[in-house]
């Protein structure tokens, strides 16, 4: 997250697929100023979105987008119950719910994000497989993706992407996992710009931590 705040500039677009309750969202919106794609399909979360996105007042700077991101058109089960893990499914399972589907494309092309996160519960691989016109965009030069299958890094090294790990309390990157824990994987492209942007980037403070 401190990446997010030290590369993200006023004003510039960011995308948070797989919103929940707004933690980036907030984040990107209120910290860094940058406007906001939030992307939440689950209805018992979508709610607590909308309320922080209030509580924060940054409602000029963030629009929501109600559906799920896939491969396809349309709509798909999507489960019920599991908070943060709720995910794209098969309808037979109990409390599955219809939701609307888009393509990454559709939703995101043209429309100058700089920067993206996307946390699907292990559903990355079907977004990023109709995102071509997304990933083409030369503007977009940082990705934060929870699951990464092989095919996946494969792809978005052919797009021109590189996989890297960030310490973001000496701003900079390197090609080895820099501490234990689960955290989203990065990519970036022209890592030169953005090694230069965190490194002019804001200084982030919280309950005593400074970035």
């Amino acid at each position: 997250m401190a990446l997010v705040g030290h590369f993200l500039r006023e004003g510039e677009v960011f995308g948070d697929v797989g919103a929940n309750a707004g933690v980036y969202t907030v984040f990107a919106a209120k910290v860094c100023g940058a406007r906001v794609h939030a992307v939440e399909p689950a209805p018992e979360t979508l709610g607590a979105l909308m309320q922080n996105i209030a509580a924060n007042s940054i409602a000029d700077r963030v629009e929501v987008h109600p559906v799920a991101l896939s491969d396809c058109r349309g709509t798909v089960a999507f489960s019920s119950g599991r908070d943060a893990t709720n995910r794209i499914t098969d309808a037979s399972v109990a409390g599955a719910q219809q939701v609307i589907a888009m393509r990454a494309d559709d939703l995101f092309a043209g429309k100058g994000l700089v920067a993206i996160k996307v946390d699907v519960e292990g559903a990355e691989d079907p977004v990023f497989a109709v995102a071509g016109a997304l990933l083409a965009e030369p503007q977009l030069r940082v990705l934060l993706i929870e699951t990464v299958s092989s095919a996946l890094r494969a792809q978005l090294l052919r797009e021109g992407f590189v996989e890297a790990f960030y310490d973001p309390f000496s701003r900079t990157f390197c090609d080895s996992q820099i501490a234990n824990g689960a955290n989203n994987r990065l990519f970036l492209r022209d890592i030169t710009f953005v090694e230069s942007r965190v490194r002019s980037g804001r200084t982030i403070s919280y309950r005593g931590l400074t970035v």
